[in-house]
């Protein structure tokens, strides 16, 4: 039944109830607004339930893709899985197939190492016992040392050490001595700061040799008031003593061997002629020294060297029995 007979029946029924004119017109009117109101209500319900059905649709498709994608991902990662599994199953088999040669070779290699242990252990027994870790100490460049052939006194080097010591803008209150007053060999050190006491010393050596190119010849009276002559060096261990010796030795023997002039680098071990390294001597211990020589020195092609090597280990000052200190 439409709302147009709605309202009819209501006027008609105003009428039969005595209603004025104005009053049915108003009522007539609030019926239509009624109806209206109802009409609108219904549809912005009717618009709202289908925006609501498609928003919920739309959710249930975005999450049917999702779990579409996790799917397809998932298979791909079991894939994968699956692969990876299959290729270490694959590795274990080759493994275990290579077990036998695996062994053999580890079998090798563990000979091989006893018998390197061995070789090892048989050289070092021909060295003979353990170097002295004193052999080849660390240096201490602060140090400076006076020796001479016979004891001397302290107080006889006080007139060597105190102009040098004011040359270089020093004094004796920045020095220590250590050792004997009597001894042959003196020592003191710089004092201060590491890297300063090690440059002081560095300075107070340098000025050994004169401007001019000549070294100073420094004497001192030992206890029998004989006149003896004084060097003056920087800190040495027993390594850099016979590295020294024997150096200087071979560069004497191979002068007279090879008929010219030659010149011996004492601290590096080195011997050259002409400005081209001849020769090196390497110290391996208080009993082992070996030569290495330079094969592209022109020099040497015609040297025996093994003749020249025998000469040399047969020198007294270089034998095994000298004291090296």
């Amino acid at each position: 039944m439409d709302e147009n007979g709605n309202a009819k029946r209501s006027r008609s029924r105003a009428e039969e109830l005595g209603d004025p004119p104005e009053q049915r017109r108003q009522k007539g009117d609030m019926a239509t607004l009624l109806a209206a109101f109802r009409e609108d209500m219904r549809h912005d319900m009717e618009l709202a339930l289908k925006r609501s059905s498609e928003r919920t649709e739309a959710l249930f498709t975005g999450l049917a893709g999702q779990v579409e994608d996790f799917e397809k991902q998932t298979r791909t990662e079991l894939g994968e899985q699956r692969s990876m599994l299959a290729e270490l199953n694959a590795r274990i088999s080759r493994v275990e197939a290579d077990r036998p040669t695996v062994l053999r070779q580890v079998a090798l290699m563990e000979e091989m190492a006893s018998q390197l242990e061995q070789a090892a252990t048989a050289r070092a027994s021909s060295r003979g016992p353990p170097m002295d870790p004193k052999f080849d100490r660390q240096l201490d460049k602060a140090v400076v040392k006076l020796r001479a052939q016979t004891e001397i006194s302290r107080k006889e080097l006080r007139h060597i050490v105190q102009p040098l010591l004011l040359e270089m803008d020093a004094t004796e209150a920045q020095i220590a001595w250590d050792g004997p007053e009597l001894s042959k060999v003196h020592t003191f050190k710089f004092r201060g700061e590491a890297r300063q006491a090690e440059l002081r010393a560095q300075k107070f050596l340098q000025l050994q040799k004169r401007q001019d190119g000549t070294w100073r010849q420094h004497k001192a009276k030992d206890e029998r008031h004989n006149e003896v002559p004084v060097y003056v060096d920087g800190d040495k261990n027993p390594k850099q003593i016979r590295t020294e010796i024997i150096t200087k030795r071979a560069a004497v023997l191979l002068e007279q061997k090879l008929g010219k002039k030659t010149y011996a680098k004492r601290a590096a071990g080195v011997i050259m002629a002409e400005f081209v390294p001849l020769l090196r001597i390497i110290v391996e211990g208080p009993d082992q020294w070996k030569l290495e020589w330079n094969k592209k020195a022109t020099a040497i092609q015609q040297l025996a060297k093994d003749e020249y090597e025998k000469e040399l280990r047969q020198q007294p000052e270089i034998g095994a029995n000298a004291d090296w200190g």
